[in-house]
């Protein structure tokens, strides 16, 4: 019945066009006169190196993970907050130089000239962060100078209030609450940009740690693979070096004839 089943199936393959030739070699075997023992090994050989290469693979983008993770420690958090920081002093300015206005106390100016300091640290802070980034020092100079023109402004608004120049005062207040309008913008677009490249990164990071967990564990499967492999050689070939003294290919006929007795 096996022979006449294979008949009829080396029947069914010629009807479908494949040729005797074809049917006879049989399907296609990669390097057919290596042994099995070598085959093995090869495929052994082959898992390492894809493992090796996927364990640097990982350890690459770790690396890349962990610079970013430096980034945004050591630049894009910081830099952000300056920015918002930036931003209080300036509404502290604007609130104490405009209190005066209502109060007629010069304590307000004290108040502001504290403000003013403490926004310009927080520039050369960011300066000092963000010192590669050639936009971001252009941004700075802008508010530099716009931050100097409204202090200015409120200043000469404030002391107008004090001396009792009421009329001068209220001119002054004008281009004082246009130049605060103008610097609040600024300021905000400023916070955004450092917003941007904060998530950007932080996204950047969440990728490439997803990427490297993918490669690890595609990594501990090829290691699984690689064992099993390993496992195979030790159950299939090696137990062949143990059986060679009792085959006459490999041992001597008399050395032979001892080991198995006179059988």
């Amino acid at each position: 019945p096996s022979q006449v089943s294979d008949a009829a199936e080396i029947y069914s393959r010629v009807n479908a066009g494949e040729s005797l030739e074809a049917i006879a070699r049989g399907p296609w075997i990669p390097f057919p006169r290596m042994r099995f023992k070598n085959r093995l090994l090869g495929a052994f050989a082959t898992i390492l190196g894809v493992f090796a290469l996927v364990l640097l693979s990982a350890f690459l983008t770790l690396r890349l993970v962990k610079a970013e993770a430096q980034g945004v420690r050591d630049e894009y958090l910081p830099t952000t907050l300056l920015a918002s920081e930036m931003t209080s002093q300036m509404l502290n300015v604007q609130q104490a130089l405009t209190d005066v206005g209502a109060t007629k106390k010069p304590e307000g100016v004290q108040e502001a000239e504290a403000s003013a300091k403490a926004f310009h640290k927080a520039i050369e802070d960011f300066r000092k962060l963000a010192s590669r980034d050639t936009s971001d020092a252009a941004r700075l100079d802008t508010l530099n100078q716009n931050f100097d023109a409204f202090y200015s402004k409120g200043k000469a608004m404030a002391t107008a209030y004090l001396s009792g120049e009421t009329s001068a005062a209220n001119s002054h207040m004008e281009g004082f609450d246009k130049a605060a309008k103008q610097l609040s913008a600024d300021l905000k677009s400023l916070r955004e940009h450092e917003i941007s490249d904060l998530t950007s990164n932080l996204s950047s990071m969440a990728s490439e740690s997803e990427t490297s967990l993918a490669v690890v564990t595609y990594g501990g499967l090829l290691g699984q693979l690689a064992l099993a492999n390993w496992a195979s050689y030790q159950d299939l070939v090696k137990p062949a070096h143990f059986l060679k003294p009792y085959h006459l290919k490999y041992a001597d006929a008399a050395t032979l004839k001892a080991a198995l007795g006179d059988k």
